[in-house]
């Protein structure tokens, strides 16, 4: 039991980190834009998957061309947002997908 444990642990983080950075990802661009965007959404986590040095099967596809919205380990909700509902990223689970390491915090110099 403690094997199995210590295996999720990884991923617990990863999910905990992930989460708040595309949170304020979606603040960021709401705060510039006047709305929540799916597109800095879609951004933000191909520039991830990019930094991976192997991707898992799981992230395939994930491609430029679709939405995340139908991508595998990714969930979408429509938000309120004024008098739009806006398709925002709301769930991301990738179990035994392997993925480790940190997610680093790049500033922008505008």
């Amino acid at each position: 039991m403690q094997k199995l444990g210590s295996k999720m642990r990884p991923l617990l983080y990863l999910r905990l980190l992930l989460v708040p950075c595309l949170l304020l990802l979606q603040e960021a661009c709401a705060a510039r834009h006047g709305g929540i965007s799916l597109r800095s959404q879609h951004m933000a986590l191909l520039h991830w998957k990019a930094t991976l040095a192997t991707p898992p099967l799981q992230m395939s596809s994930w491609q430029e061309n679709t939405s995340p919205c139908n991508w595998t380990g990714i969930m979408c909700t429509a938000v309120p947002h004024g008098r739009r509902m806006p398709w925002v990223v709301t769930n991301i689970s990738l179990p035994d997908a392997g993925i480790r390491g940190q997610l680093a915090h790049r500033e922008n110099s505008s």
